[in-house]
């Protein structure tokens, strides 16, 4: 073979690789796929959303409730009811950090189905209600705030509401409500003092006004509380005839006109682990100056057997009040006690056939719960709770004790 066809035929094999090649398709390289990645800034659970520096964690339960009430008709008798309640809930956590300090945003999402006679249920404070139907809730938004630094915006528990209860689920706290909010909270080593303002549904222009010092370390903690209530509503739903409950009374403060607000004080402090690994010992009371929606409790609730002699359940506005709670863990297993002792403002009653409005006195009470609870596996837990609430009511009027119970299967995630 001479030099001249191994030219020729090297650039002959060339030209058919050459050919072979530009035949193929043009691989096009994709972009890397970026996983889920997670997120342990903030704790367990958040992971952050592709493509941002955001953290997202979503979190919830799935609930149901066995619950009895007991029946209390002219106030006296053992009759009982019962019935279920199943609740869905679910959170998002959003949050990432910026040059003013970290920006949250928490929505929660729920609804609750019941089932029972008339579809009665007891409601967060222990009280049994009629919802109306057995049908499905819709789901509802029952959290929605924004937070960036000390800057809280938003629809959320009310400031007054923070940090109190005793411990068992029916915690006895007053004026445990939710409000649409602004505040400011500033902490320094412990410390934290809180400024919100409320609104109070009035629909003019002054808001509610709470506000909180605190102090939190490893093992004790407490707090005090003050809130001016720009709408010092009437209290109403009660009248007595003959000494029984049939609507239409109101509680009041003999002296007040209704109409320069109400001021109400509130403090409590909480000590852990203080003779016992895993227990808490929490003590608390309130001082209202004036009948405030900030210083009632639903610590009654009246409705005969069945039908038309249900009656609805109503707010007592409590003038003081001092409580003692107890928990204490052991391994799966948990206990909690509680009770509070107070005494409300006077009670006006209306006299449907003189016309006149007439001061019975105050209202003395008390209230007891108890619960155990059991951790079954991990967020899998069951609880049973039993309360007991006595109204000593003014006059002829009979007094009122009433007793409630549930046992409630919890799975979270």
């Amino acid at each position: 073979m001479n030099i001249k066809s191994l030219l020729l035929g090297s650039a002959a094999a060339l030209v058919a690789v050459t050919g072979a090649r530009a035949a193929d398709p043009i691989a096009v390289e994709a972009d890397p796929v970026e996983y889920v990645r997670v997120c342990d800034v903030y704790g367990t659970g958040f992971f952050y959303i592709p493509g941002t520096e955001t953290c997202l964690q979503i979190s919830g339960y799935a609930r149901l409730r066995y619950e009895v009430v007991g029946e209390q008709e002219n106030f006296e008798g053992d009759d009982y009811t019962a019935g279920t309640r199943v609740r869905g809930r679910i959170n998002f956590d959003a949050r990432e950090e910026t040059e003013y300090g970290t920006l949250r945003g928490f929505v929660r999402l729920q609804a609750t189905n019941r089932f029972g006679n008339d579809a009665r249920f007891i409601n967060e404070d222990g009280i049994l209600v009629d919802s109306g139907s057995n049908a499905d809730a819709a789901v509802g938004l029952d959290l929605a705030y924004i937070q960036l630094g000390g800057l809280t915006i938003g629809y959320l528990d009310s400031l007054w509401a923070e940090r109190d209860g005793l411990l068992t689920d029916t915690d006895w706290s007053v004026g445990d409500d939710k409000a649409n909010r602004i505040s400011y909270t500033f902490t320094s080593e412990g410390f934290s003092a809180a400024l919100s303002l409320e609104d109070d549904g009035s629909g003019d222009f002054a808001p509610d006004v709470v506000g909180q010092l605190a102090y939190e370390s490893g093992v004790f903690s407490a707090y005090v509380s003050g809130v001016y209530d720009e709408q010092n509503d009437v209290f109403g739903d009660v009248a007595f005839t003959n000494g029984v409950i049939t609507g239409g009374a109101v509680f009041a403060d003999e002296d007040d006109d209704n109409g320069d607000g109400a001021f109400v004080v509130k403090a409590g402090a909480s000590l852990k682990d203080l003779l016992v690994e895993g227990s808490e010992l929490k003590v608390e009371g309130h001082y209202a100056f004036d009948p405030s929606r900030y210083a009632a409790f639903d610590y009654v609730t009246t409705f005969g057997a069945y039908g038309s002699d249900n009656l609805p359940s109503f707010a007592i506005p409590i003038e003081k009040q001092i409580g003692l709670g107890y928990s204490q863990a052991v391994g799966p297993f948990g206990v909690a006690v509680s009770g509070v002792i107070g005494n409300t403002f006077d009670v006006y009653s209306f006299n449907t056939v003189t016309q006149d409005v007439v001061n019975v006195g105050s209202t003395d009470f008390y209230a007891l719960g108890l619960n155990v609870g059991y951790e079954v596996t991990n967020n899998f837990s069951i609880l049973g709770e039993v309360t007991y609430r006595d109204l000593d009511l003014p006059g002829d009027v009979e007094d009122f004790d009433q007793t409630t119970g549930f046992v409630e299967f919890l799975r979270t995630f």
